[in-house]
């Protein structure tokens, strides 16, 4: 011990930790597709756009992924709105 203490390290750039977020959510969704893809049967195994084709064969099924679009859409600006400087 040498009666110092320790050094910190300065703590990641928020920006930085964004783009780590994205593309871990990027790789998990990618490696979903993939392994469905290559697996049998679909039906045990379905890929996002068989989920996706399935939930909107029907009006309210669009309509409610509209919806869903909408608010990340909106969900999206009003954070990017609250970091911009006043």
């Amino acid at each position: 011990m040498t009666g110092r203490a320790p050094e910190r390290t300065p703590a990641a750039d928020p920006a930085q930790r964004g783009t780590a977020v994205w593309v871990m959510l990027l790789a998990v969704l990618i490696g979903w597709e993939l392994l469905a893809l290559f697996s049998s049967p679909r039906h045990d195994h379905p890929t996002m756009s068989s989920v996706a084709d399935t939930i909107m064969s029907v009006h309210v099924g669009r309509a409610a992924m509209f919806a869903v679009w909408l608010a990340a859409g909106a969900g999206l600006a009003m954070a990017r709105s609250k970091e911009a400087p006043e």
